[in-house]
């Protein structure tokens, strides 16, 4: 499906028919409970699609090695429409969100859980400028992580074993005027993600994750030291030189900074990727 870009060109088909009123898409990717196959909710823009149009088209991505249809079933699956006619875009964004913070009730496919090493599975995908904004390059700072070779079953199983920290930095975009906000990994503590909850957090002490302000990262392993009463040690950290390049990466030009540098602790499982 994903190789094929299957949703995409039945997109293009749609858009080429005069179907939609733009080429913008937004998908989130479910599991049927029986046949443990993948289905998708796709938001597109238009006011019709004739059905037997829409089933022409993503019949054309049944691969050729699945042998003769049977009987008048579809070739690759059938399509719905059971959207109703949103109000507006948040109306359309609800819908969507619901889909996309639905887990299985009797869990996910093994097939799934046994993915995530080297093919991973996205819930959710877009068209290309579906957001109203470009991909950023990507910088060395952001590829000095490098992917584990684990399922998603291996990390699952070691969620909540250890914390990440971030460094929260702020830019200024001189075009737009916009300020943004980048969380940048610096390493990976040996500490259970439990210590989180035993920090104070001003805002909402329910989330799992915590804000500190502190002039460096030993002050950070600091805090957690009061806390469970030893210091921690690193089990990963970014290098001082990916560090330095980063910066001068950055799209935006840094802030003036009169206040220590801010850091996110996350519990482990939620920032691995």
């Amino acid at each position: 499906m994903k190789d094929k870009r299957c949703i995409a060109k039945t997109v293009q088909d749609l858009k080429r028919w005069g179907y939609l009123n733009t080429p913008r898409y937004f998908y989130v990717v479910e599991w049927q409970k029986n046949t443990q196959q993948a289905h998708f909710h796709v938001l597109l823009d238009s006011e019709r699609i004739p059905w037997n149009d829409l089933l022409k088209s993503w019949s054309k991505h049944r691969p050729k090695n699945a042998g003769p249809i049977q009987g008048k079933r579809p070739a690759f699956g059938t399509v719905l429409f059971s959207a109703p006619k949103f109000a507006d875009a948040v109306h359309a964004g609800s819908y969507a969100t619901k889909y996309l913070i639905k887990a299985p009730s009797e869990g996910f496919p093994d097939w799934v859980m046994d993915m995530g090493d080297e093919t991973r599975i996205r819930r959710h995908s877009a068209s290309k400028g579906f957001w109203g904004t470009t991909a950023k390059a990507t910088t060395s700072a952001s590829t000095e992580r490098k992917n584990t070779f684990k399922t998603y079953r291996q990390r699952i199983s070691t969620c909540g074993d250890s914390v990440h920290v971030f460094e929260v930095k702020e830019g200024l975009d001189r075009q737009t005027g916009e300020i943004s906000t980048e969380h940048v990994w610096l390493g990976q503590l040996d500490v259970c993600a439990t210590v989180i909850d035993k920090i104070k957090d001003p805002g909402n002490p329910e989330r799992r994750r915590r804000s500190l302000t502190a002039k460096s990262l030993r002050d950070v392993r600091q805090t957690i030291k009061e806390v469970t009463g030893k210091m921690p040690k690193w089990k990963q950290r970014r290098s001082l030189r990916f560090d330095k390049h980063h910066r001068s990466m950055m799209p935006a030009s840094p802030l003036p900074k009169t206040y220590p540098e801010d850091y996110l602790l996350h519990e482990g499982l939620l920032e691995e990727d």
